[in-house]
């Protein structure tokens, strides 16, 4: 038996990722981000060289990094050292994947693979996203709401020999805006 939103509901060989494993990762998540935000005063002279000879001087000195930031869509950052991605389960064609930095849990996600693949041509890949109360398993249709919201999209990707990873998103209000706000 597992629990999802509260509610107890039975599932046979399917893996699932706990309400626990949702709320440390983001806790782990939300560690990290402070953590990197604490310690931007170590690395802020790799982004802004400020000089305050004068009013001219310093716009000058930061006119660089303010156009970098004009045209920034990139990701938050990039990592001093490479993130490390752990297979945790494998049934069949379906792997349980975890990213970690520093012994943190940045994101779990299942990970399906067409059982028609071929070594020769690898699949399209697809990342199936799910919003607030929502989860890997209603993307998937092992679970969904009544009516339902997801209609096992994700299954229907894989039906039709694409390849499909669905991440464990923080499905709460409170705990994700906490990681965005971390984020920005």
């Amino acid at each position: 038996m597992f629990f999802c939103a509260g509610h107890p509901y039975r599932v046979k060989g399917s893996i699932y990722l706990s309400r626990s494993k949702t709320s440390a990762s983001a806790s782990d998540l939300e560690a990290y981000l402070t953590d990197h935000i604490l310690a931007y005063s170590d690395r802020q002279h790799e982004f802004w060289k400020r000089r305050y000879d004068s009013e001219a001087v310093f716009i000058e000195s930061v006119a660089g990094a303010r156009l970098c930031w004009e045209r920034m869509i990139a990701p938050i950052q990039t990592f001093d050292r490479e993130p490390l991605c752990v297979v945790q389960q494998r049934r069949n064609n379906e792997w349980l994947v975890e990213l970690r930095h520093d012994e943190r849990l940045l994101m779990q996600a299942r990970l399906l693979v067409p059982e028609t693949e071929t070594n020769d041509i690898p699949p399209p890949l697809v990342i199936c996203l799910h919003g607030i109360g929502g989860s890997a398993a209603m993307v998937l249709g092992e679970d969904d709401t009544h009516p339902p919201a997801y209609h096992a999209f994700g299954h229907a990707l894989l039906d039709t020999g694409c390849a499909v990873l669905v991440p464990s998103l923080i499905n709460a209000f409170a705990p994700r805006a906490r990681v965005n706000r971390l984020a920005l």
